[in-house]
This record gives structure tokens, C-alpha cells and sequence, in this order.
């Protein structure tokens, strides 16, 4: 609905029925964190003019495209995803392209993320066990236990229990595996 009502009113405005709207903002030195790539890309009006219809093209057509087919679904998940992309690294505003990129992966199905843990996972990256080891606690307690010296005392509060203090080392309560 977001998508649609913005293409709607986009299209009634004469800036983006002429393809210079995505040129004038992108001239105000508050939305320029990197002027170099802002002025690369506002230099081939060209390109300025195709990313404008683009954009009303995506926000107008992306439920439809989402339902049609998987192709069609792929193509346009891909294309919001490059929308809030570049909206993050040339228009300074990461937050809301995160914000907006999080609600846009709802239409992402199940099999394509196991399909994406597969295609990583066969490369050597097993970016859910990096992920699992950098949150959980004790994981990062025992990688530290691995570095530091044995003898070295390491302590920190178990989340569920904060007047715990684990010590790893010689006298440590909790088994390391």
C-alpha cells in the first residue's frame, strides 16, 4: 500500500512525469554523505531520467510483480532492495532504508532464505553460525578462554541469572566442552 499510494502521487507531479525528480534533491548538501558518487550519478542525466521511471515503475507495479510469478517477485524484491540501497548510501538516510529493506523481506519466502544458507554454506560461509557465535555468550567466553591464558580469570553476567559470574580458567564452574 506504501509502495502504491507513493507511485500514485508521484506520478501526478510534473518533476517525475519529466524524469529530473531524483536530480534536486540529491543537489542538497545535507543528502550528500558521499558528493563524489551524488555527482556521479547526477551527472548522466540519462541515468537520473531511467532511475527516475524506475522508481514509479517499482512502487506502481511492485504488488502486482510480487504476485505474478516468482521471476516477477525476484525482480521486484531486487529492485526495492536496490531502491533503498542507494537511497541509504547517496541520500543519507540508512535508518529508513533498513527499516524499509526489514518490511520488504516479509515477501522474501522461506525456501529462498534456505536456498541463500545452501548457496553461503557451500562457499564456506556460514554466515548462521557466525551470527549464532557472535550472540551467544558463552560461545565468545570460550573462543576468549582459547586466546587468553588459562590462568586468566574472564567474567560476565549470564543473561538469565545477572548475579552469576562465570569464571573461565582452572577454576571455572562452567564445562567448556
Amino acid at each position: 500500500v506504501i509502495y502504491i499510494s507513493a507511485g500514485m502521487f508521484k506520478i501526478q507531479g510534473e518533476l517525475w512525469q519529466h524524469g529530473t525528480a531524483l536530480y534536486y534533491p540529491l543537489q542538497l548538501q545535507e543528502y550528500k554523505p558521499f558528493p563524489f558518487l551524488t555527482d556521479v550519478f547526477t551527472h548522466f542525466g540519462v541515468m537520473v531520467g531511467i532511475s527516475t521511471y524506475v522508481v514509479v515503475f517499482t512502487q506502481l507495479f511492485f504488488i502486482p510483480m510480487i504476485m505474478l510469478s516468482v521471476a516477477t517477485r525476484r525482480i521486484a524484491i531486487a529492485l526495492v532492495l536496490l531502491f533503498h540501497l542507494s537511497i541509504a548510501v547517496l541520500m543519507a538516510l540508512p535508518w529508513f532504508s533498513l527499516e524499509m529493506i526489514a518490511f520488504d523481506t516479509i515477501f522474501v519466502s522461506g525456501a529462498t532464505y534456505i536456498a541463500f544458507g545452501n548457496w553461503m554454506k557451500k562457499r564456506g560461509i556460514a554466515l548462521a553460525d557466525l551470527w549464532y557465535d557472535l550472540t551467544d555468550p558463552i560461545a565468545v567466553m570460550r573462543q576468549l578462554a582459547a586466546i587468553c591464558d588459562e590462568t586468566m580469570v574472564v567474567e560476565f553476567c549470564l543473561p538469565d541469572d545477572p548475579e552469576y559470574l562465570v569464571h573461565l580458567g582452572r577454576e571455572s564452574r562452567l564445562p567448556l566442552g
